[in-house]
C-alpha cells in the first residue's frame, strides 16, 4: 500500500556479509529473503557465520518499474569500535534520489546490529527523510554498539559525495558488462597493497597502490575510462579524487570495492 512500509529480517548462515542485492516490493520481502539464504548456500562452501540480513523500502526494480530515476551506494562499515573486540563488517546499501537526497530503499546485512540500522532506515523513509539525515543522525554511542561515524551514517555520508558528485560510481553489474563488451575501452586499478593484489583481483587490472598513486600519474592515459577500486570503496575513493585533481576528467570508483565484487561473482557462477 502506498505510504506504507514493511521491514523484513532474516538469519542466514556460513558468510561474511559482503554485498549488496536487490529485492522486488517489500509485501514478498520474507520470501525473497529465504530464497537469498538458499542461493548463497548453493555457492558457499563454508558455513561458520551466523548472519542476519533484511530490508525496507522501494529496491531497484520498484524504482525502475515506477520510472523513478535513483543512485545507489555500497558501504561496508564495522558494525562498531575496532579497537573492541568481537566486531564485524555491516554492509548496507541504500536507493536514494540524486536530486535531493531523499531515501527511497534499504538493505542490510551483517552480524550484529542489523536490525536497529533497519529501524532508522525505516523511519527515515516513512518520513520522506534523506541521506543528508542520515549523515546527521545523531546515534547512541559506546563502542560496543557502534562507532563515532555508524555504518548509517557512513551510508549517508558517500551518498552525499555521489550527490555532490564528489566522485562517480560505478556498480558491480555494470563493470561486468564493460568485460562482457570487447569493444569497451577502459583502464582499471586497483589501489590496494601489493600483498592484497596478489591475494585476489579483478581481472585485467593494474595494480597502483594508493600511496604510490601519484608516482604512476604519467602511465596513466588521459584519454581512456579509468575505474579504481579497492577493498571496500574508501581508497578508491581517495585515488579516484586524486585523479581528478590531476586533470583526468572520467573517472569512476566501484562501489563496495573488490568484497562486493568478488562476492557477485561468485553467486554468478
Amino acid at each position: 500500500t502506498a505510504g506504507r512500509l514493511g521491514v523484513s529480517v532474516a538469519p542466514l548462515y556460513g558468510f561474511t556479509p559482503q554485498f549488496s542485492i536487490r529485492f522486488p516490493r517489500f509485501a514478498t520481502l520474507n520470501s525473497k529473503l529465504s530464497t537469498l539464504n538458499s542461493h548463497l548456500s548453493a555457492h558457499l562452501s563454508r558455513y561458520d557465520a551466523y548472519v542476519w540480513c533484511g530490508a525496507t523500502g522501494l529496491s531497484e526494480e520498484s524504482l525502475k518499474k515506477a520510472g523513478i530515476p535513483y543512485a545507489t551506494s555500497i558501504t561496508h562499515t564495522a558494525s562498531h569500535a575496532t579497537y573492541y573486540p568481537g566486531g564485524d563488517m555491516v554492509t548496507i546499501k541504500i536507493n536514494f534520489s540524486k536530486e535531493n537526497g531523499q531515501l527511497f530503499g534499504a538493505f542490510v546485512i551483517g552480524k550484529e546490529g542489523v536490525d536497529k540500522r533497519l529501524d532508522i532506515l525505516a523511519d527515515t523513509i516513512a518520513h520522506k527523510g534523506t541521506v543528508f539525515d542520515l549523515s546527521d543522525f545523531d546515534h547512541g554511542y559506546a563502542p560496543p554498539f557502534s562507532s563515532p561515524k555508524d555504518p548509517v551514517t557512513v551510508s549517508g555520508l558517500v551518498a552525499e559525495n555521489i550527490i555532490h558528485q564528489y566522485v562517480h560510481m560505478i556498480q558491480w553489474h555494470e563493470l561486468r558488462s564493460l568485460w562482457a563488451n570487447p569493444d569497451s575501452q577502459f583502464l582499471l586499478i586497483d589501489v590496494r597493497s601489493f600483498l592484497e593484489h596478489r591475494a585476489g583481483s579483478i581481472p585485467g587490472d593494474v595494480n597502483y597502490p594508493l600511496d604510490e598513486l601519484r608516482e604512476y600519474l604519467e602511465d596513466i592515459p588521459t584519454d581512456t575510462p579509468i575505474i579504481t577500486y579497492c577493498a571496500i570503496g574508501l581508497r578508491g575513493y581517495i585515488a579516484s579524487r586524486i585523479l581528478l585533481q590531476s586533470g583526468f576528467t572520467n573517472v569512476r570508483n566501484l562501489a563496495g570495492g573488490f568484497k562486493t565484487y568478488q562476492l557477485m561473482e561468485k553467486t554468478m557462477e
